[in-house]
């Protein structure tokens, strides 16, 4: 979505005690790095129980949905118990289960997006519209910008430009493509550590 990268992961052990019992342990990481590498967040222990986090995404407008799951030990009668992977006092043994979750993390919850730069005048009109969307950004130099069309599920629908504009005020245009259908949509606006959405609505 924007410059750097994010990354999803895990990391535990696993240690059998002497009496038998195993003793493991695993918590789901994520971390957020610049396009050179270096580290500008990181978290973990989301939940209180074993985790781990196999896929992140951004957004489009703004923060983070990270998916993964988290493990339960459940013993042959059905009692469970998440803090030990040993078999229950008392019972003939246990068998483990996965159980898939998903995490949202807003900028507000805690997460800090980049500060941005200048300032950001994002326009797009009319709304709703039919056919033709006019969408007009202002940069404070000349430089980089993306303008991407996403459907509120995340997926990305068009990009309506990608390329290097003049400083001040640009306007493009979105021919909407054959098999669009009617709904709504978020345009995306890209341009160095800027960033902004509007929500349209688009009408057949």
């Amino acid at each position: 979505m924007d410059s750097g990268y994010i990354f999803s992961g895990w990391d535990g052990y696993y240690e059998y005690e002497p009496d038998g019992n195993l003793t493991d342990y695993e918590e789901g990481w994520l971390a957020r790095f610049d396009s050179e590498g270096n580290e500008l967040w990181n978290i973990n222990n989301t939940i209180s129980v074993n985790h781990a986090f196999y896929s992140v995404v951004q957004l489009p407008e703004g923060g983070y949905m990270a998916c993964g799951t988290y493990n339960v030990w459940e013993s042959m009668n059905g009692n469970d118990d998440q803090w030990t992977h040993s078999p229950l006092e008392g019972m003939d043994g246990a068998s483990r289960g996965s159980t898939g979750f998903l995490v949202r993390y807003a900028p507000e919850t805690g997460i800090a997006e980049p500060e941005p730069q200048g300032t950001l005048q994002l326009e797009a009109f009319p709304n709703p519209f039919s056919s033709v969307l006019s969408v007009s950004f202002n940069l404070p130099e000349s430089g980089e910008a993306s303008i991407l069309v996403y459907d509120l599920s995340g997926r990305l629908v068009d990009t309506v430009a990608d390329e290097i504009f003049p400083a001040g005020e640009n306007t493009v245009q979105w021919t909407v493509p054959e098999g669009v259908s009617s709904g709504c949509y978020l345009i995306r606006y890209n341009a160095g550590l800027e960033s902004g959405v509007k929500t349209v609505v688009l009408i057949k």
